[in-house]
């Protein structure tokens, strides 16, 4: 299970793309949510556990990173297998400019 400081996070940061990795072992797929709003990338759960009517407990976790301003929005994806979540976060094409005149006027 999740320490109480929370999974076990690693981020990488590769030539194409950011990887965020978390260990979540005991966390089903369900209670988990990858949101990205505002030039923010947050992975929070939020798990209610009773094993038994006497024992109640709240297991929950979020954390954010801030987005810069090269990221593809569009193609984040996001993969849960084995109690580990991997969210590969892929960087948009350089623009290249290209070199013009400018005209004075």
């Amino acid at each position: 299970r999740p320490s109480m400081m929370g999974p076990r996070t690693n981020t990488e940061t590769l030539e194409d793309k950011h990887v965020i990795t978390l260990a979540t072992p005991g966390v089903s797929r369900d209670d988990i949510r990858v949101d990205v709003e505002d030039g923010r990338l947050t992975i929070s759960f939020d798990q209610e556990n009773s094993e038994n009517s006497n024992y109640r407990f709240q297991n929950s976790f979020e954390k954010s990173w801030s987005l810069g301003d090269n990221i593809d929005l569009d193609n984040i994806k996001a993969d849960y297998s084995d109690g580990v979540l991997i969210v590969e976060v892929p960087k948009a094409d350089k623009v290249i400019p290209t070199a013009r005149r400018i005209e004075i006027n």
